[in-house]
């Protein structure tokens, strides 16, 4: 049982839990971190301000962000590299996604691991229709026993 990820629709690696499109059944992931792009400069990339203090990078071998959201569009990049305190999305050059960034821009990452991700924060914003509806206390927050 993993109470967590299913709350968050998570799955075990962030891409939702569900049944298949035949029986109608499907929850999509419900927790994702706000950032916005810091750095447009470059074709083939672009740096956001949310890194590994921010979000689990999930577990060894997979890519520490799933789904990436803006302008309520998923976008699907090359690669994503997350240091400390930054995220970098990475696109193939000419990529009509990496075009519609630009500086200042939010961003919407689904992070891989949801666990460790609330673990890192005081409180957690519940967003409904696009606006703020409440403020939920991460009481659990660095605790792990």
């Amino acid at each position: 049982i993993e109470p967590g990820s299913f709350v968050f629709g998570a799955g075990s690696e962030g891409s939702g839990y569900g049944w298949d499109a035949k029986n109608g059944v499907f929850f999509k992931n419900s927790l994702t971190v706000l950032t916005q792009v810091i750095s447009d400069r470059h074709q083939d990339r672009v740096v956001t301000d949310a890194g590994l203090k921010v979000m689990s990078g999930g577990h060894r071998g997979t890519d520490p962000i799933v789904q990436i959201i803006t302008d309520g569009e998923y976008l699907v990049p090359d690669r994503v590299g997350l240091s400390e305190e930054h995220g970098t999305l990475y696109f193939k050059e000419g990529n009509e996604e990496r075009s519609r960034m630009r500086w200042g821009q939010k961003v919407q990452f689904v992070p891989n691991h949801c666990c460790t991700t609330v673990n890192q924060h005081d409180e957690m914003v519940v967003v409904k229709d696009g606006r703020v509806c409440a403020v939920w206390p991460v009481t659990t927050r660095g605790r792990y026993q």
